[in-house]
């Protein structure tokens, strides 16, 4: 996603971050105070099953074909991907944001050499955390934790 199709506050927001609040006061930005209201009821709202089925690692995926021996890349969905919506992690952003019309530069060595790229991974709503806990993706799960656990 470019900076040129979010909308001019999105726009104004990731040229030029909110101030921090007041020490004096102690008052908040109200803008701060709007993003952080916003991301808290978006991250702590949510009653209805994960969009993407267990064990939520991806937001989109598209299998290898068979037999295929060429390196897999799955892309962190901060990523443009062409054809694909980048959402960050987003409820938001995934249904009201357009596909990707390129790629980003950073996958242009990996299309070059033919890198088989099977989808986009989740992540925590706008990379916020290191959990991977996403209330619209689901939380994707450590199947080798498990596997982990049991050999002990």
């Amino acid at each position: 996603m470019s900076l040129d199709s979010l909308p001019n506050a999105t726009r104004i927001l990731a040229i030029s971050p909110p101030e921090p609040s007041n020490s004096a006061t102690g008052a908040v930005n109200p803008l701060v105070g709007f993003l952080l209201t916003a991301l808290f009821a978006s991250s702590c709202a949510s009653t209805s099953p994960p969009a993407t089925a267990p064990p939520h690692a991806f937001i989109s995926y598209k299998a290898p074909e068979p037999g295929s021996k060429s390196l897999r890349l799955a892309v962190k969905d901060l990523i443009d991907m062409k054809g694909e919506v980048t959402s960050a992690g987003s409820e938001y952003l995934y249904k009201h944001s357009e596909p990707a019309k390129a790629d980003a530069e950073c996958l242009w060595i990996a299309r070059r050499r033919q890198v088989d790229i099977v989808g986009k991974t989740n992540l925590s709503e706008f990379a916020i955390g290191v959990s991977g806990s996403n209330d619209y993706f689901g939380t994707p799960v450590n199947e080798e934790k498990a596997r982990h656990r049991s050999q002990r």
